[in-house]
């Protein structure tokens, strides 16, 4: 399954760099967090100036915890999103997700289980999360990857 080229980064100047060897749109992600907080899609310098500049401007996250001042810029692939729930080592389910309007990618609705995710999904996020067959990373609960054309809420 591909996996879409990144570069973690610790300042504006890095950003760039990486946003320049990836090629726009890129994605800008905190590297702590929960529910897309703080995830946006940059088609441009400034965009990727604003979003990067507030998330290394942020102490703490939506919980209040310490975060690292440590962004990931990734390369931005279109697509459906899903996300693989487990438990331990076992596939709860395949969940597809709706996605509000761009830049930003808050999650409006969810279908359980997914209609339309690709069957090898489950087992390749199971392996990459630590589940048999791995190399042995622990589980997490969440793993997503993007395939089918998007849903998106306007």
């Amino acid at each position: 399954m591909p996996v879409p080229a990144f570069r973690a980064v610790t300042s504006l100047a890095g950003a760039q760099a990486a946003a320049a060897e990836i090629g726009f749109p890129v994605v800008v992600k905190p590297t702590t967090g929960s529910g897309s907080t703080g995830v946006r899609l940059c088609s441009g310098p400034l965009e990727l100036t604003e979003a990067v500049t507030g998330l290394l401007d942020t102490p703490v996250d939506e919980r209040g915890r310490p975060v690292p001042a440590l962004v990931l810029v990734e390369q931005y692939a279109g697509g459906a999103e899903f996300s693989v729930e487990t438990f331990d080592d076992f596939v709860v389910g395949v969940v597809a997700k709706h996605l509000g309007p761009h830049p930003y990618f808050v999650e409006r609705g969810h279908d359980f289980p997914a209609p339309s995710a690709p069957p090898e999904l489950a087992q390749t996020a199971l392996r990459a999360v630590g589940g048999p067959g791995s190399a042995g990373a622990p589980p997490t609960p969440n793993c997503a990857t993007t395939g089918a054309p998007p849903s998106r809420s306007r």
